[in-house]
């Protein structure tokens, strides 16, 4: 598994910055969003490997948001990151395209693991 670009998509700054250390030197984060529209085109600009979408933003959600970037971007790989356990919920995510779905509060072995497991779809 090999280091790949990130997109972080998070509304929350403080969540923003705790994904971006766990993250570490693993891989590289291109750019940062915090509403649908920025994620549309922090994606259009950097064409991450992957996309670390929240489910709750402040314009929009990340439901919307990785359907619009799966239809632009389809190369691009999109792991939704929610608190939210429901299993229709889930199901939600990976209808809208994601690969992934992180429950959070997740550990950093977790959120490396589903980066890597995107980058090898």
């Amino acid at each position: 598994m090999g280091s790949g670009t990130v997109v972080i998509v998070e509304d929350q700054g403080l969540q923003e910055r705790l994904i971006g250390f766990l993250i570490g030197d693993d891989h590289r984060v291109v750019a940062t969003a915090q509403s649908a529209d920025e994620a549309y085109r922090a994606v259009a600009a950097n064409r991450p490997d992957v996309v670390l979408m929240d489910l709750n933003l402040r314009q929009g959600n990340g439901l919307d948001a990785t359907r619009r970037i799966k239809s632009a971007h389809p190369e691009t790989a999109v792991i939704i990151s929610s608190a939210y356990t429901d299993a229709g919920i889930r199901f939600e995510a990976f209808t809208a395209g994601a690969v992934g779905y992180l429950t959070k509060p997740y550990d950093r072995a977790h959120l490396i693991d589903a980066i890597g497991s995107a980058l090898s779809e």
